[in-house]
């Protein structure tokens, strides 16, 4: 039976082209019904939770990876180019929370999203900013790899 959970999990995994990430102790039936789930309320756009963060601004600078919003900001109001980034982390998922069929109080999605440190769902709470003193042109970042990459103006010489 258990084969026949694995093998039908994997089959499902690999016809919505994703990929295990993490090993976990919840049994292959309760993934598969996880995993289709959330495949039938992405298809009919029905989310499982909304949050609200409040962002003060807007601008054409902006990524969203791995829980973590960032947007560019400067001085002069002007979106085309920034002179800081503000992070945004948001709340995790509610299935990220403690596991109720392994009772470890880890699961597969809090352990990939880094979540034992993310703070409550008070979005203010969860911010931070940075001023490089530069001209940016464009970012990108990899939390998982606590990358950013910054494209900016050379400084005039």
């Amino acid at each position: 039976m258990q084969k026949s959970a694995l093998l039908s999990y994997t089959i499902d995994l690999a016809y919505h082209q994703l990929q295990a990430t993490e090993t976990s102790t919840v049994p292959y039936a309760a993934r598969k019904q996880q995993l289709l789930d959330s495949q039938n309320r992405w298809s009919r756009l029905e989310w499982a939770t909304k949050h609200k963060v409040e962002c003060p601004h807007t601008a054409y600078m902006y990524d969203f990876v791995n829980g973590i919003y960032a947007i560019g900001q400067n001085a002069a109001n002007d979106r085309r180019f920034s002179e800081s980034v503000t992070f945004y982390r948001l709340p995790p998922h509610p299935t990220s929370s403690a596991s109720v069929e392994d009772g470890t109080g880890s699961s597969e999605a809090g352990a990939a999203n880094g979540t034992n440190d993310t703070p409550g769902s008070n979005s203010k709470a969860g911010s931070w900013t940075y001023a490089f003193g530069m001209t940016i042109l464009d970012f990108t970042m990899d939390p998982e790899q606590d990358l950013l990459v910054l494209l900016a103006l050379a400084p005039p010489e």
